[in-house]
């Protein structure tokens, strides 16, 4: 994962969107775009998200909002292809850092820690 950080860096490509940071992001106006599979977006979703496929990513281009995006997976690594795919496309991209799976696991934190307070 260090290395698609500083490959990220190199190549001026926006830094990461922290789990803790998505809501302020996206209410500045960002898009949110899950790049996961299908059936990974049915399964368990961050709300808001639009699915848009890595796999279709190149062919949906125009299919994406204007402005700003995060984009994001499971753990980083597809949305990483995708910041760069879309970053090469002179869209301004950002990837959710450690995916749905580190947002799921620090929301569900924040969740508990207010239930208990």
């Amino acid at each position: 994962m260090l290395g698609f950080i500083a490959e990220n860096r190199r190549d001026g490509i926006g830094d990461a969107v922290q789990w803790h940071e998505l809501d302020a992001v996206l209410a500045a106006g960002a898009h949110l775009v899950d790049v996961r599979s299908t059936a990974e977006h049915a399964a368990e979703s961050i709300p808001g998200s639009v699915l848009v496929p890595l796999d279709e990513l190149r062919s949906r281009l125009d299919e994406l909002p204007d402005g700003d995006l995060v984009v994001h997976c499971a753990v980083g690594q597809r949305g990483h292809a995708a910041a760069r795919l879309l970053a090469q496309h002179g869209r301004r991209v950002r990837n959710l850092d450690g995916g749905l799976r580190t947002w799921a696991d620090g929301t569900a934190v924040g969740r508990l820690s207010a239930a208990t307070s």
